[in-house]
């Protein structure tokens, strides 16, 4: 790149920044404001995307956000250009009720039928009949339902959900035993240690951080999610012997 090239892109930078000064409330979130031009910035350098808009960069825009309002302003924006993302659609509903968990519910409901419908269409369940719900339910789906669930007292299906997420997250047992004991401090390490990685305990303390209202709200689901997980690890490893 040029000298004149870098001046431009700095005085861009500059001028994205001034647009989002009211964003700006500390180094990080400068930081994560200039992350995020220089990602819109690099993808409009790249041939035949030059018109095309990314609903991460809203996201990652959302992400930064100081304020609910702009936080939902562009999750709005990246439903708009991305209107059949699950993930996204996600993002947004559980921003928007973030403070009323029970209005989660339907939409949650809404969307696992909406992927399950997109994936059949797709071909998906013929061809990966097996491998369904190890590879496209979700964590950051998966547990806010348990937790609802729960919460209407409707244990069975809080306890399928359960189920679900521990086959998906094979650290499910150990998120609930640290929530259970209240130990952000571990939490918060294992989420450090190794960075973000699906499918493991990092990937539910991501989820756990985003949605504190919900445990919050429901202080007794973690020591009852442990309990029954414990309960049914133990369940599997007493298999009656064969008679012979």
């Amino acid at each position: 790149m040029s000298s004149r090239d870098t001046e431009k892109t700095i005085r861009e930078l500059q001028q994205f920044l001034r647009e989002h000064e009211d964003e700006i409330t500390d180094e990080d979130s400068m930081h994560r404001l200039a992350m995020a031009f220089m990602s819109q910035h690099n993808s409009r350098l790249q041939p035949k995307q030059t018109e095309t808009e990314d609903a991460s960069d809203y996201l990652e825009l959302a992400e930064a956000a100081s304020s609910k309002k702009k936080r939902l302003e562009y999750l709005h924006k990246a439903v708009e250009v991305e209107p059949e993302n699950i993930d996204v659609q996600l993002e947004l509903l559980l921003a928007e009720h973030e403070k009323q968990p029970n209005e989660q519910l339907p939409g949650l409901q809404c969307l696992m039928e909406q992927a399950e419908k997109q994936l059949d269409e797709d071909g998906i369940f013929e061809e990966f009949q097996g491998e369904f719900w190890r590879a496209y339910e979700e964590t950051q789906m998966l547990l806010p339902l348990a937790i609802l669930y729960y919460k209407q007292n409707q244990f069975d299906k809080a306890k399928d959900y359960l189920n679900r997420l521990a086959k998906v997250n094979r650290d499910t047992k150990k998120f609930m035993r640290l929530e259970a004991k209240h130990d952000g401090y571990s939490l918060r390490m294992e989420r450090g240690m190794h960075g973000y990685r699906p499918g493991t305990i990092e990937e539910l303390v991501d989820a756990y951080l985003n949605s504190t209202y919900l445990f919050n709200a429901t202080p007794y689901f973690s020591q009852w999610a442990y309990q029954y997980l414990r309960t049914q690890t133990a369940s599997k490893k007493k298999k009656p012997k064969n008679e012979e």
